[in-house]
């Protein structure tokens, strides 16, 4: 059991791995089998239902047990931003729920998009996704935190945006070509970053004001 405690950072990075090598298909021509895809995908999202589950046995067997990875404290002269994983019994029960339906909207995406253009890159996505709620749920810090929610309305506006045919006639399919999601996903995600960035000078400013005054 302690395996799945001491390495759940590959719960973020399995999925991040094969969106890489989806990626290569993009940019070194690659030809992958709609299949290889897909199942590229399922098993990287299966490992992260296994790692969930055991990981949640594990904090709901030992009451009020919290398991912490830090690979990185970033020192920023104020103050550290702790960079890693951590769970509990709460992060444990949203994750698995989250891999679950994951999981199952992978492999039934599969029959309606294997004859689209943009099946490559709505599994891509959709590797990205996992990797930035991961990576939300195990946040050690709220930097860290913040900087994954971030990462996730992006790639769900990328996922959204991606998910319509040219010329089609129904209403949804005409709302995401015309510009107004796209205008919507920018505006979010710099009002995101804007917020992360006030929230890290404020605390600038707080520590140093705390500092001084203890001097």
């Amino acid at each position: 059991m302690g395996f799945f405690t001491e390495n759940m950072i590959l719960i973020m990075f399995l999925p991040l791995w094969t969106s890489l090598i989806l990626l290569a298909e993009k940019i070194f021509d690659i030809v992958y089998n709609r299949k290889t895809t897909v199942i590229l995908t399922l098993v990287s999202t299966f490992i992260g239902i296994i790692f969930s589950v055991m990981l949640l046995n594990k904090t709901v067997t030992t009451p009020d047990s919290v398991y912490e990875n830090i690979i990185y404290n970033l020192e920023t002269g104020f103050f550290s931003i702790p960079l890693g994983t951590r769970t509990d019994k709460y992060s444990a029960v949203f994750l698995t729920v989250y891999m679950i339906i994951s999981f199952l909207i992978q492999l039934f995406s599969y029959s309606r998009l294997k004859h689209k253009i943009f099946f490559t890159k709505y599994y891509l996505y959709c590797n990205l996704l996992n990797f930035s709620v991961a990576g939300v749920f195990l946040s050690p810090g709220f930097v860290q935190f913040l900087g994954f929610t971030v990462l996730c309305g992006f790639i769900t506006y990328l996922i959204s945006e991606n998910d319509t045919e040219p010329g089609s006639t129904t209403a949804t399919d005409r709302l995401f070509q015309s510009s107004q999601p796209q205008k919507f996903g920018i505006l979010n995600t710099l009002s995101d970053s804007f917020l992360l960035f006030c929230i890290l000078i404020t605390s600038c400013a707080l520590i140093q004001n705390t500092h001084d005054n203890a001097i």
